[in-house]
C-alpha cells in the first residue's frame, strides 16, 4: 500500500476505492453482458461524483493546491471516452491485475478484485483522510442500489 502522501495519486485512489468496495462485500465489476450495462451506470455515478468534488474544491478559499491538482487529475482520469466507455478506469483495473485484481481470462466478463478483508481494511486505515474520504463515499455512491431510470 502507498504511504499517506503517495495517495494522492490516482493509483493510490484506485487502491481505497476497490479496498472501499471490498468492505462493502463488491468483488466484482463487470466489463460485458447485461450486468456490464449496470457497471458503466455506476462507472457514471463515480465520475459524476468526482467531477462534484473536484468543483468544490475549485471555489474553496483557500485551496489546497496539492489536493486541487490531484482531484483535477483524477477527475480527468475517470472521464468517460468520446463513445461512453470508460478506458482508463479499465487500464487502471487492468495494471492492478498483478496485485489485487484478477480478470475471467475465459471470456473476460468482469474483474474480480483479490483483496482481502484485512488488508483492505489496513490499506483504508493507511490511506490519506481527504482521499480515504473521497474514496469511500465513491464507494458509497458506486455501491447504491440501481434505479429503473438509471
Amino acid at each position: 500500500m502507498l504511504a499517506e502522501r503517495e495517495c494522492l495519486t490516482t493509483d493510490g485512489f484506485i487502491d481505497l476505492f476497490l479496498a472501499s468496495l471490498v468492505m462493502r462485500d463488491k468483488r466484482e465489476i463487470w466489463i460485458r453482458t447485461r450486468a456490464a450495462h449496470d457497471e458503466r451506470t455506476r462507472m457514471h455515478r463515480l465520475y459524476d461524483y468526482i467531477s462534484q468534488k473536484t468543483e468544490e474544491e475549485i471555489v474553496r478559499s483557500p485551496p489546497d493546491k496539492d489536493y486541487l491538482y490531484f482531484i483535477v487529475r483524477l477527475r480527468n482520469h475517470l472521464a468517460p471516452s468520446a463513445i461512453g466507455s470508460f478506458d482508463n478506469l479499465q487500464h487502471s483495473l487492468m495494471q492492478k491485475t498483478t496485485t489485487i485484481v484478477s480478470i475471467d481470462l475465459m471470456w473476460c466478463n468482469y474483474y474480480q478484485i483479490d483483496l482481502q478483508k484485512v488488508t483492505a481494511k489496513c490499506w483504508i486505515g493507511q490511506g490519506n483522510p481527504r482521499v480515504l474520504e473521497l474514496a469511500t463515499e465513491a464507494a458509497d455512491r458506486y455501491t447504491a442500489p440501481l434505479k429503473e431510470d438509471e
